[in-house]
């Protein structure tokens, strides 16, 4: 049992690396004169072929491939462009459907926010020994997120690292 168990393994190992070898080709794909559509071994695409412009690959799952009928994934680019500059700044569409739906998760979601900053900020106050104004930090954190989100921004928040991120801190 222990030998099959072995071979098995082996060659189960084996399988994985020939598979690996199979998403390494890539391939072009284009129209033919035709009109029909062919896929072409990366540097063989023929230069009269109208090229899509996509990297085709096979896909090799765990089942056994079909010579007969081998599928083909592709794609362009993932991202696409990414823009220049920094965003417009906009005032952001407000549906009140939709705010009314979304407000108690919201406030659950800033509170949660605002008592991890808090928390973070006893903590660095325990070591240096400031003063800590929670009215400040709920106002800077306010002005903050609603001044973001005339730019596009995502939510912030206070976030917890560990004892060790203050432990640097001496007390004034």
């Amino acid at each position: 049992m222990e030998f099959i168990a072995a071979k098995i393994n082996e060659l189960k190992l084996e399988a994985h690396i020939c598979r690996k070898k199979l998403r390494r080709y890539l391939f072009k794909g284009g129209k033919q004169s035709d009109g029909s559509f062919r896929i072409y071994s990366e540097k063989e695409i023929p230069p009269e072929t109208e090229n899509d412009g996509h990297l085709w690959r096979i896909k090799v799952g765990n089942k056994q491939l079909d010579n007969n009928r081998l599928v083909m994934v592709g794609g362009g680019e993932v991202v696409g462009v990414v823009p220049r500059g920094l965003p417009s700044l906009s005032v952001p569409k407000i549906n009140l459907r939709i705010l009314l739906n979304l407000f108690p998760f919201a406030a659950i979601i800033s509170l949660l926010g605002f008592m991890e900053a808090i928390s973070i900020a006893k903590a660095i106050v325990a070591k240096t020994g400031q003063k800590l104004d929670p009215n400040r930090e709920l106002i800077g954190q306010g002005l903050s997120n609603i001044l973001g989100a005339a730019r596009k921004s995502h939510p912030v928040s206070g976030f917890f690292q560990g004892r060790q991120s203050i432990s640097h801190l001496k007390p004034a």
